[in-house]
C-alpha cells in the first residue's frame, strides 16, 4: 500500500464517488510508484461493485489521465496510478497536520 499515492488521491477530486473509491482500492494496492495489478474482482470486493462497474470506472478514470492500464495476457492487468496534483492548497493561515511523525502498527 502506497501512503504517498493514496494522499494524492485522497487531496485530489473526483468526478464522482464511485470514481475515487475504485482508485482509492487500486491506490492502496499500489507500489509508491503507483505500480499496481490487483484482479477487477478484488477491486469490485473491496468496493462493493460489480465487476461491470468496476471495468466502467477504470475506464473511465484512464480517459481522464488518472492511470494507464497495462493489458496482460493470462492474468490480471497492471495498473499505473498518476493523479494530478491537488488542486485544492490549503487556504492562507490555515493549520496543516504534522506528518513527520510515524506510525507503528
Amino acid at each position: 500500500m502506497s501512503i504517498r499515492i493514496m494522499q494524492r488521491v485522497w487531496d485530489t477530486p473526483c468526478r464522482t464517488h464511485t470514481e475515487k473509491l475504485v482508485v482509492l482500492a487500486l491506490a492502496d494496492n499500489a507500489s509508491d510508484e503507483g505500480y499496481c495489478y490487483p484482479s477487477i474482482s478484488t477491486i469490485a470486493k473491496k468496493c462493493d461493485l460489480c465487476e461491470a462497474a468496476v471495468k466502467k470506472n477504470i475506464r473511465t478514470l484512464a480517459k481522464a489521465g488518472w492511470l494507464t492500464v497495462n493489458s496482460r495476457v493470462g492474468t490480471s492487468n497492471s495498473y499505473s496510478i498518476h493523479p494530478p496534483n491537488a488542486v485544492t492548497p490549503h487556504p492562507p493561515n490555515a493549520v496543516t497536520p504534522n506528518h513527520q511523525g510515524t506510525i507503528k502498527e
